[in-house]
């Protein structure tokens, strides 16, 4: 069978766009489960043997569109379509895997304001959502869930009456709006921005509201700062929010622009490499499996 049918070359393929196995690149590491796939699967004729990395990952994201629609292939969509078809890294900020009280959204967007996207693949339940999309309440105004075009039957009914948006991951590997997200800031709670802030983001919201920060020990620097946000109208500390998550800017965006693997770049903006880290990124995406 060939990878362009057989679901399980999908499957073996996801440790390769995992964010571990450039992270072992970056730090000079051979990624060893990922080179042990490709050589396994140009054994098996899956691959061309000879090609280039960055070539045989083009082929094998390929495969998981078709065969394997895992988080990589969303987040991957929402990164190539959104982030950078609608905006650029100039204008715009990407933020994966961001925690909000208990829960943690997959993709936060910042352009003009965070919009979350929380996704559902075929291989997930959706038995958490309603506590997902509370708990996102809290720090987003807009919020989409992102599915396969096959399950929005299912979700439109979980979404439908709420201000919550649905979006379609199309045969076509685009992402159609099947209902849009509308803003909502009803159940904003300070407590729970700032605890999903770092400690030097929360205390510059508070620098740049009230021109000062608590002077008091590190053991009571949290609660002192608290203490002040709560003073805040979460409306307004929303704004401090987002502008604190828009200030995440990749380091070398430029390159990450630049990459010649475009399944990739999510992962990129993820790990946020610096300029030497690139340059063994890119010798590796450059070798060949062989």
């Amino acid at each position: 069978m060939t990878a362009a049918v057989n679901p399980l070359v999908g499957r073996r393929a996801v440790p390769i766009f995992s964010s571990s196995t450039l992270r072992q690149v970056m730090n000079g590491e051979v990624p060893r489960q990922a080179e042990g796939l490709l050589l396994s699967m140009a054994r098996e004729r899956i691959i061309p043997s000879g090609i280039t990395r960055h070539e045989a990952l083009e082929i094998l994201d390929g495969v998981l569109r078709k065969t394997y629609r895992n988080e990589h292939v969303y987040k991957s969509t929402i990164v190539n379509k959104i982030l950078l078809g609608r905006h650029t890294l100039r204008t715009a900020t990407l933020v994966n895997e961001f925690s909000v009280g208990n829960s943690c959204v997959d993709t936060v967007i910042i352009n003009g304001e965070a919009t979350a996207y929380e996704i559902k693949t075929e291989l997930d339940s959706s038995a958490k959502l309603t506590k997902q999309i509370s708990d996102y309440r809290k720090v987003f105004r807009k919020i989409n869930v992102v599915v396969h075009e096959s399950m929005v039957d299912n979700y439109s009914e979980l979404v439908a009456g709420t201000d919550v948006g649905l979006l379609a991951l199309t045969s076509k590997h685009r992402l159609s709006v099947k209902k849009v997200a509308k803003s909502n800031t009803s159940s904003l709670d300070v407590t729970t921005m700032m605890k999903a802030l770092r400690k030097k983001e929360y205390t510059e919201v508070l620098i740049r509201h009230f021109g000062r920060s608590p002077s008091v020990p590190s053991t009571q620097h949290f609660s002192q700062c608290l203490d002040m946000a709560l003073s805040i109208d979460p409306v307004i500390y929303q704004r401090h929010f987002e502008d604190a998550l828009r200030a995440r800017k990749p380091r070398e965006p430029s390159l990450a622009l630049d990459t010649p693997c475009h399944p990739l770049r999510y992962v990129y903006l993820q790990l946020d490499p610096a300029r030497s880290h690139y340059e063994r990124i890119d010798r590796w995406l450059r070798g060949t499996v062989d």
